[in-house]
């Protein structure tokens, strides 16, 4: 038995079409598409806008802790530059013969070298800060050196008793 090719074919075409949808059908799935991905769009807008706001957030403390890193490390540099100049100026005095022997503290702030002590002369004093002045680092000295001179030194009644 032989079954006519054209006839089956034009049935099989016919039966095909049947599982379609009607175009209102289609019209109707397509709105319902749009319309989610519409509400789709509108949350991806709401969540954009939450991440934006976020991240300005952030950019915002991110810059505060930027600034107080930075007030932290000029803080920390001075405080570097002043134990610098503080050592520096010491060593200064030490490595002085006649200054080793002399009781003078240093004290140094943003460049500003402070010393503070007894001498047994005005020339021991003026020497202090004049080696304080020469070092590296320091923009002013202020000095605070009182002069004291040894109880008889230099006079015949103190070499008597010797």
């Amino acid at each position: 038995m032989r079954i006519p090719v054209m006839p089956t074919l034009l049935a099989l075409t016919l039966l095909a079409g049947c599982d379609r949808p009607a175009p209102e059908e289609r019209l109707q799935s397509a709105g319902e598409q749009l319309d989610s991905a519409r509400d789709s769009l509108e949350s991806l807008d709401t969540r954009i806008d939450e991440l934006e706001a976020t991240l300005v957030a952030l950019k915002k403390e991110r810059r505060r802790t930027e600034d107080r890193l930075l007030t932290l490390e000029d803080r920390v540099q001075a405080r570097a530059t002043d134990v610098a100049l503080f050592r520096a100026v010491q060593s200064a005095l030490l490595a002085d013969g006649p200054l080793s022997q002399s009781a003078i503290a240093v004290d140094a702030r943003k460049g500003v070298v402070t010393l503070t002590g007894l001498v047994n002369s005005a020339e021991l004093g003026d020497r202090a800060v004049r080696l304080a002045g020469e070092t590296a680092g320091v923009d002013r000295v202020v000095s605070r050196i009182d002069v004291e001179p040894d109880e008889g030194a230099g006079t015949p009644a103190a070499a008597a008793d010797e």
